[in-house]
This record gives C-alpha cells, structure tokens and sequence, in this order.
C-alpha cells in the first residue's frame, strides 16, 4: 500500500517539477507539457489515486486520506482552468500551480515513505 502512496507522491512531484525544466526542452516537446495537457496529466495522476484508493481495499483513515490527497491533486490541477473563468485573489497559474503540485508531491511522498523508516 505504502508503495503505491509513494509512487503517487513521486509521480506528483515530477508533473510539478516539469513547468521548471520546460525551458531546457526542444520546442516540440514544450507543447505536450504545458496548457491543457499539463492540466489533463495532472487531473489524471489524482484519477489514479482516487481509483487506486477505492479498488485496493484501503480502510479507514488510509482510504480517506488517499482520497482527501487524490482530490487535492485534482483541484491543484484544475485551478489555472477555473481562474480563466473566475477572478481569484491570488495567482494560480505559472510558478504558483507548479509549487501547490510539488508541495503535494512532496507531502505524498513523505506519507508514503513514512512507513519505510
């Protein structure tokens, strides 16, 4: 089970991380990794969670909190798209979406590794 929270905190981690490295990329590789299809990748690593947390027998506070973590992947993914629609207060695109994913990526990660130590 661990290792599945792990892999999605790491996986997480890495689609936050690609907006910085996007800059070293060829030009034909920058359109996969930014826009809508970011926002896709994003929106389906916590499809993966949530999927991941209903089909594996997770009970309890594991199942609520890999729910509760999927979900959060999702609104993080979701927040360029919903402030092209609605006036936030605070910025979500750019630097910031990219920060709220690593910083998820970063708290699934140590979860999921916790048990490892």
């Amino acid at each position: 089970m661990k290792v599945m929270i792990t892999f999605f905190g790491v996986v997480t981690l890495l689609a936050g991380v690609v907006p910085f490295i996007l800059g070293f990329l060829p030009e034909q590789y920058r359109m996969f990794l930014q826009g809508y299809f970011y926002i896709g990748l994003v929106v389906v690593i916590g499809l993966g969670g949530i999927g991941y947390a209903f089909s594996q027998g997770l009970f309890g506070m594991a199942k609520g909190l890999m729910f509760l973590y999927s979900v959060l992947v999702i609104i993080g993914g979701l927040l360029p798209l919903l402030g092209r629609f609605v006036s936030l207060p605070f910025p979500v695109e750019g630097v910031v979406q990219a920060g709220i994913i690593i910083l998820l990526g970063v708290v699934g990660t140590v979860w999921g590794l916790k048990a490892y130590m």
